[in-house]
């Protein structure tokens, strides 16, 4: 199963070019990417494996301060994954 993963970063104001651009390389290193720039932070979108995940989250907390995280878990391929409702 894959996993979604959304990831919201600070940014200091003073420091922002610098946070940005090493949130984009970190990104790119795990095939991410920015969804999202505010004035104070970025919001990265990731998916992939349980173990990939992980080491995202870990990569980011380490090196930046994250205010949110929010994830998704058990994505899988085709239809006899999907529950439908009904009204």
């Amino acid at each position: 199963y894959r996993e979604l993963v959304l990831v919201k970063v600070k940014v200091d104001p003073k420091k922002r070019l610098e946070t940005r651009q090493g949130v984009e390389f970190l990104a790119n290193n795990f095939r991410a990417k920015i969804i999202d720039v505010g004035a104070e932070n970025l919001i990265v979108e990731f998916t992939g494996n349980h173990s990939k995940v992980n080491a995202l989250i870990q990569r980011f907390t380490e090196e930046y301060e994250v205010l949110e995280l929010a994830s998704i878990t058990g994505l899988g391929r085709g239809i006899e994954n999907v529950t439908y409702i009904e009204d």
